[in-house]
């Protein structure tokens, strides 16, 4: 698994995140993806956390983090379920828990904020439920006035 800047992996992460969002039946495109990202790429690159889960040459999944203080924020995270690299190098749990856990030490984070999805899977693994929420507002003065 290899850490990267959104900007460096903006490919990676959209359409990884577009197989699992179809997977789960949404209809959102590689394109629109793309362009959601490319906003927080704008905005929020030194504050982003690629991890990319690669197999020789295969990525088999990537997961979008943003960090701000000492929190680190699951954005996205996606993968080909059809893949059997993925299924047996254990995918989701590595790039959703056990990867950012073994960073935040050493990078000053001390919560790790991983959104509903899976959300009996978390909580057997240690995590609380509590509410959350995400919003990406352009920052003052850049003239965007949203999308």
């Amino acid at each position: 698994i290899q850490e990267h800047r959104l900007r460096d992996r903006l490919a990676v992460v959209a359409e990884t995140a577009v197989i699992t969002q179809q997977h789960y039946g949404s209809t959102i495109t590689v394109k629109r993806m793309t362009s959601a990202l490319e906003a927080q790429a704008e905005w929020l690159d030194d504050a982003s956390l690629v991890l990319q889960a690669r197999h020789g040459n295969d990525t088999v999944g990537a997961a979008l983090f943003f960090r701000h203080g000492d929190d680190l924020f699951l954005r996205t995270i996606g993968f080909d379920r059809s893949n059997v690299l993925t299924r047996n190098a254990f995918t989701y749990f590595n790039l959703a828990f056990y990867e950012p856990i073994a960073r935040c030490a050493p990078l000053g984070i001390r919560r790790i904020w991983l959104g509903p999805g899976s959300l009996d899977t978390k909580i057997r693994r240690g995590a609380r439920e509590c509410s959350l929420f995400s919003a990406v507002l352009p920052p003052p003065g850049s003239g965007v006035r949203g999308r």
